[in-house]
């Protein structure tokens, strides 16, 4: 009887573990998530860090985490998402994203990493501007 109950546990984890891991690519795309995801590619290709790896469950190696956190912050000041929202995206909770948001206006002191942030910010300003089709804080 306890085997049972231990297969049972695992399968109720596992299918939780791969619904965590297919969040923001089962999604429908819609214009929010497609924007989203120009967001995402945007950082992996700025970061050189492939942008399946930024969805990626484990914290991995700090480079991809530090990837993953400017996205999240990214999405949420400058696109204007819900803590809830990017943590949906990258199946996490709001609190991961609280952090992530934290820790990079934490390394904005410093004038090199901001300088990277201020120009992905105006990258995605011309993406903007350009396409017409990001939905940003404030407005079309």
């Amino acid at each position: 009887m306890s085997d049972l109950r231990i297969i049972a546990r695992t399968d109720s984890t596992l299918k939780t573990q791969v619904d965590r891991m297919e969040v923001g690519t089962i999604k429908s795309a819609d214009k929010k998530n497609t924007n989203d995801m120009k967001v995402i590619r945007l950082v992996a290709k700025r970061t050189k860090i492939p942008s399946h790896l930024l969805f990626h469950r484990s914290r991995c190696r700090s480079n991809i985490a530090g990837a993953r956190q400017l996205a999240m912050y990214l999405l949420h000041v400058t696109m204007g998402r819900t803590m809830v929202e990017v943590g949906d995206l990258f199946g996490r909770d709001r609190t991961t994203v609280s952090h992530a948001c934290g820790r990079i206006e934490d390394r904005r002191d410093s004038p090199e990493f901001d300088e990277i942030v201020s120009t992905l910010e105006g990258d995605l300003d011309l993406l903007a501007a350009n396409h017409n089709q990001i939905d940003r804080k404030g407005g079309e």
